[in-house]
């Protein structure tokens, strides 16, 4: 892959926004646990869309795509996660 420098900064700019929106669901997350609920995927990129024009102005013509699949990873994480934890709950060795 040889980019432009154009397309270089396109990319690291997709990147970092991919990391922001990441981070946002990763605080996300505890505050739905406080409250007793269980936050995944489907929860945090509605809440992500309500909100992202006013944390992330800077995004809007960056590929949504890369929030929403920076999101779907965290919820994946999140459910793995909460299965072990579950798994631990019940007496079951840690995968």
């Amino acid at each position: 892959m040889n980019p432009t420098r154009r397309q270089d900064r396109l990319l690291w700019e997709h990147v970092g926004y991919a990391r922001f929106a990441a981070n946002r669901a990763i605080e996300d997350f505890p505050d739905g646990l406080a409250s007793g609920e269980w936050r995944n995927d489907r929860t945090l990129r509605p809440r992500w869309n309500a909100r992202k024009a006013q944390i992330a102005p800077w995004a809007t013509h960056l590929s949504q795509n890369a929030a929403k699949d920076a999101i779907r990873n965290v919820g994946r994480a999140i459910s793995h996660w909460g299965d072990c934890r579950a798994a631990l709950r019940a007496g079951k060795p840690a995968r």
